[in-house]
């Protein structure tokens, strides 16, 4: 099984398909993003009331967060300090991201489509315990050739594979090429091409880059980010683009008790918001932001039907801003 469930610091059996996993990046502390790869399709869909088909939510009076998926087209972009590392360039940084094809359908979950905004998850999970074995999902040989084109940029894919214990085939996983420095063309369009291969049909797909987001309280100073647990967190920012919502993860991981401690919240696009104190209580003291990372999220999401497969594909393009986080 291919999975990112919200079990943040569990890395799933199939490498080659989770190195970028969902986030974009494969450490413990980036882990979880908000889109999450679950379990099987049809296995955990019973315990939401508001499901998806994969269809985008047609025909419901209430966004749609769990789709059934055959696979996820990842473009992820990591904005880098300026040189005199005094604050966080949202224009330049580092590109990567991937494509994979399911050989069987995942359940996909968008967190933010699940709350509301100003709304708060908060979770509390321990990696020292077992795992059970996981069904394990290959990913198809989709050609050797796809791309993604960023920025009038065309970006040729690396094709990779691997041999999974208890399968025959091999599993196929593309990797975009890290590009650093990059310029991240916000609000333009992003499109991704598949010429097709053994196993899966022509692919092509165009999404828009989301919002350029710049965060202007507290200044992103690298190291100098604070937030006292026992005050509300006052956030303000600008967004150039059109912008649903603005997603903020806090993650803190213990070493010495194997434990993560996450907390997602979706803010109004209005251009300020506020963490709560009642859920930055619920994080062990960091006074000097050893263990704890802040990340702002900008991103557009698509499902793209692609022909012989029962369920679409998930593109996605996301901005991701990480910094340590001090909290006293």
């Amino acid at each position: 099984m291919i999975q990112q469930p919200r079990a943040p610091w569990f890395l799933p059996r199939l490498n080659l398909l989770t190195k970028w996993a969902v986030c974009g990046i494969g450490l413990l502390v980036f882990a979880n993003c908000g889109i999450d790869i679950v379990q099987n399709a049809g296995s955990n869909a019973s315990n939401s009331t508001n499901q998806g088909s994969g269809k985008n939510g047609e025909g419901t009076t209430e966004k749609q967060w769990r789709y059934s998926i055959h696979g996820v087209a990842m473009v992820a972009f990591y904005p880098s300090s300026t040189p005199d590392s005094k604050t966080i360039d949202p224009s330049t940084g580092t590109l990567n991201g991937y494509m994979v094809f399911y050989d069987k359908p995942q359940q996909t979950e968008i967190a933010a489509w699940s709350l509301k905004d100003g709304d708060c998850q908060f979770e509390t999970s321990s990696y020292a315990k077992q795992k059970p074995n996981a069904e394990v999902v290959r990913g198809m040989n989709g050609g050797k050739a796809p791309s993604v084109i960023v920025g009038g940029k065309t970006i040729q894919l690396e094709q990779r594979t691997q041999n999974l214990e208890g399968l025959d085939a091999l599993s196929y996983i593309y990797n975009i090429p890290t590009q650093n420095p990059h310029q991240f063309p916000y609000n333009q369009t992003i499109s991704y091409a598949s010429p097709g291969g053994p196993e899966v049909q022509k692919f092509q797909a165009t999404l828009k880059a989301p919002a350029k987001v710049t965060i202007t309280q507290p200044k992103l100073v690298p190291g100098e980010v604070s937030f006292p647990r026992e005050q509300d967190a006052q956030l303000r920012w600008s967004a150039e683009g059109p912008m649903e919502y603005l997603a903020i993860r806090i993650n803190q991981t213990i070493a010495e008790k194997k434990e993560v401690r996450s907390l997602f919240c979706r803010l109004a696009s209005t251009g300020q918001g506020i963490l709560p104190a009642a859920q930055l209580k619920k994080f062990v003291s960091d006074p000097e932001g050893a263990y704890t990372h802040m990340f702002v999220f900008s991103t557009t999401t698509r499902f793209t039907e692609l022909k012989g497969l029962d369920a679409p594909i998930l593109t996605v393009a996301r901005a991701t801003t990480t910094v340590p986080l001090k909290l006293p």
